[in-house]
C-alpha cells in the first residue's frame, strides 16, 4: 500500500523546521555574542617537564583552585586566599621550595609556577598588579624577574581588574604544559 503525502502538511513542516533551525542558529549566535567571557585577553604557558611527581601534583591542585575564577569589574584577586594555605590539609605534597636564598621541603612545592604563570598571564593582559614578590633566586619556569612567589601569610600575588567588565582565569595542564588564560570581552582600540 503506498502513502498519500499531504504537500501542504509538508510545507508546514519545511516552514516549522526551518523556523527552528532559524531560531537554533540566532540563540547560539546570541549566547556567543553576548556572553561575558567571548574574547581571550592574554595567555601564559610554562613547561613541566623536570617536574617532580609531588611538584606535579601541586601544580595541578593549584591550577584547578584558579580555573574558572571570576574577578569583576575594579575587584582584587589574591592568590593567597584562592589557593593558600598550602599545607597538609589542603591536599599539597611536601616537595622543593625556597627560603632566604636556600632550597628546602615544605608542602606545596611548586606552587609558585601556578602563581607566576598567572603573573605572567596577567601582566599580558593588562592587569593592574598590586602586590607581587620575587623569589630569591632564578626558578626554571619563567624567565628572569619574571617570577611570582606566594607564601601564605608572608608574600601573595594580588591583582585588580581595571576593565568595566568582567573577567575569567582559565587554567589547565596539558601534554606536560601549565596554561593560563585570562578572558573577558574585546578591547575597543582607544583600551588597547
Amino acid at each position: 500500500m503506498r502513502k498519500r503525502f499531504n504537500i501542504a502538511s509538508q510545507k508546514k513542516y519545511w516552514f516549522i523546521a526551518g523556523l527552528t533551525l532559524i531560531l537554533t542558529v540566532s540563540t547560539v549566535y546570541a549566547t556567543y555574542v553576548y556572553r561575558p567571557f567571548n574574547h581571550r585577553l592574554a595567555a601564559y604557558v610554562t613547561d613541566l617537564s623536570g617536574r617532580r611527581p609531588h611538584q606535579i601534583h601541586n601544580i595541578r591542585l593549584g591550577s584547578q583552585s584558579i580555573d574558572g575564577i571570576i574577578i569583576p569589574s575594579q575587584e582584587s584577586f589574591s592568590f593567597n586566599q584562592k589557593v593558600g594555605p598550602y599545607d597538609s590539609s589542603q591536599g599539597f605534597l611536601p616537595e622543593r621550595s625556597f627560603l632566604h636564598g636556600k632550597t628546602i621541603e615544605s608542602s606545596g612545592g611548586g606552587i609558585c609556577q601556578v602563581s607566576s604563570t598567572l603573573f605572567n598571564s596577567a601582566q599580558l593582559a593588562k592587569l593592574k598588579i598590586i602586590e607581587r614578590v620575587l623569589h630569591s633566586q632564578d626558578i626554571q619556569s619563567v624567565p628572569h624577574g619574571q617570577d611570582a612567589t606566594v607564601a601564605y601569610g608572608v608574600a601573595d600575588l594580588k591583582i585588580i581588574n581595571p576593565y568595566s567588565f568582567p573577567i575569567q582565569i582559565r587554567s589547565h595542564i596539558s601534554q606536560n604544559q601549565l596554561k593560563i588564560e585570562i578572558w573577558g570581552k574585546e578591547l575597543s582600540h582607544e583600551l588597547q
